[in-house]
């Protein structure tokens, strides 16, 4: 038995694995448990199994991992755990391993995530989507990926606060989504001392109930990238909401109820390029805006309600090169002088708005001479006046006599 390699136990009735089930059988590489019913798997059931790269659990309800359950393994490519039914597991049940490629929780029943539950050196993608999970506690996640987190999957739970030193602990990852939760409030420095790494890293806390970002809220993140806070309820953001995020590229702020930005709203932002600002609420820009954002490179605020554009709050942003103002009110604007301000834009686009044709026409064909790609919506439907399939008017609502 010493030097047995394969176990299958599958279609079995036990209700637990109790500790050190599996005791010197060092040569062990795989277990196969297929549809059994467990309630418990308990103290070091799965411990000190150096070559064990295979658990199969298909068709299995699991209740409980045990404390230890599966400690000191050198290195295991794929826990899957997903759809097992798992309510708890206990601290310190997967310690002491090396490596791990993909730790796979998802769809289960968790409701909380103890504090040392994780202690592995490595972990390419850790995926806790689609439980139950309420609340993450300070220091939750102390111990995991001690050397690279590659990325934490949360989405789809029911987390509606995201608390002071929740994330302690994480020295460096990838990839941090949130998707799909409650969170309606992020206290400032939630997000202290992670460091993200590669330069494609992201945090994404799309679809959520955020009503608010408060000052300083993500301070203390180190080379984050991306930023993704769109489908939420976004109606404030506070001065120096995103102060400290000085290697952000793209913010994604799209479809809030956003209405007014305060000045400072994006102070800290040196190097920003990508704004998106898209199925908002705003009507108008104070002058002095985008002061803090003289890198940005591509702008969106289609399908808000502007009528008229203030060109002057364009002023500081002489690198942008991309403006998408499809789907508002506008009738004109003075381009002339927003292509004085915007000597690098290349394309922007103007679909889904009221323009009054003759403004149109002087617009286009001045961005024609200046090489400037303008987009339009219409698509090859001329069943309304165009031009270059822009749809346009020339008949002022407001000056129309009605004739009893």
């Amino acid at each position: 038995m010493t030097y047995l390699k394969t176990i299958d136990l599958s279609n079995n009735s036990f209700s637990a694995i109790e500790s050190n089930y599996f005791k010197d059988l060092s040569f062990l590489t795989s277990i196969h448990l297929l549809n059994s019913r467990l309630n418990l798997i308990g103290f070091e059931a799965f411990s000190y199994l150096p070559k064990l790269n295979l658990i199969d659990f298909e068709g299995t309800s699991v209740e409980i991992i045990g404390s230890e359950s599966f400690t000191s393994l050198d290195s295991y490519w794929n826990f899957n755990f997903s759809g097992l039914g798992i309510r708890d597991i206990h601290p310190n049940a997967l310690s002491n391993i090396q490596y791990v490629s993909k730790l796979n929780l998802s769809h289960n029943d968790l409701t909380v995530i103890h504090k040392r539950t994780f202690r592995i050196g490595w972990i390419d993608e850790l995926d806790l989507s689609f439980n139950k999970i309420h609340e993450l506690e300070s220091g939750t996640f102390d111990g995991l990926g001690q050397q690279y987190l590659g990325s934490l999957n949360l989405n789809g739970n029911n987390i509606s606060n995201l608390r002071f030193g929740s994330f302690s602990g994480i020295q460096g990852i990838e990839l941090i989504t949130f998707e799909e939760n409650l969170i309606h409030t992020i206290e400032p420095g939630t997000f202290h001392d992670i460091r993200m790494m590669q330069e494609q890293n992201a945090i994404s806390i799309n679809y959520n109930k955020l009503e608010l970002i408060q000052g300083n809220t993500f301070s203390g993140i180190q080379n984050l990238q991306t930023l993704k806070i769109a489908y939420n309820k976004l109606e404030v953001i506070e001065p120096n909401a995103f102060y400290g995020l000085g290697t952000l590229v793209t913010l994604k702020l799209g479809n809030n109820n956003i209405s007014l930005l305060n000045l400072q709203s994006f102070a800290g932002l040196d190097h920003l390029q990508n704004l998106i600002l898209t199925n908002n609420s705003l009507a108008s820009f104070r002058t002095g805006t985008f002061s803090h954002l003289p890198n940005l490179k591509y702008l969106d605020v289609s399908n808000n309600i502007f009528s008229k554009l203030n060109e002057i709050v364009f002023h500081p942003m002489r690198n942008l090169v991309r403006l998408n103002l499809e789907g508002n009110h506008l009738r004109s604007i003075d381009y002339k002088s927003l292509l004085g301000y915007q000597g690098l834009l290349s394309e922007i686009n103007l679909g889904n708005n009221r323009w009054r044709c003759i403004e149109l026409t002087h617009m286009l064909n001045t961005f024609r001479k200046r090489t400037i790609e303008y987009l339009s919506n219409l698509v090859g439907n001329f069943t309304t006046e165009n031009v270059e399939s822009i749809a346009c008017s020339d008949v002022n609502v407001s000056d129309l006599i009605v004739l009893d």
